[in-house]
């Protein structure tokens, strides 16, 4: 039995990279989603901050990015947001913003 709060079956705290892969995922798994952010942007350190998620995740030729996150990265790479060294944060808040829509959470 779940535990509804404020009406949703999950309430996420916090709009930064885990908040955000939760957030998509549970509404892939049925679940109603509320993601309460205190600072008004999505992304945390990755857009406000400035830090890359996006290290070095392969090995030769294999890739250790998977799921959400790999929709993310190449979501990027599409529009021309993945830079040499970096990436545009404006177009990886738009992608995160897209995606939070598009799996319906508030």
């Amino acid at each position: 039995m779940i535990l509804k709060l404020a009406g949703k079956d999950l309430i996420v705290m916090g709009a930064g990279i885990a908040g955000i892969l939760a957030a998509i995922a549970a509404p892939r798994r049925g679940l109603d989603v509320l993601l309460v952010e205190r600072n008004g942007s999505v992304g945390d350190l990755s857009t406000a901050g400035l830090c890359s998620p996006f290290i070095r995740f392969w090995l030769g030729n294999e890739s250790f990015v998977s799921g959400i996150f790999k929709e993310v990265l190449y979501g990027l790479h599409r529009r021309g947001g993945l830079l040499r060294g970096s990436f545009n944060l404006e177009i990886l808040k738009m992608i995160y913003l897209e995606k939070l829509k598009k799996a319906g959470v508030v």
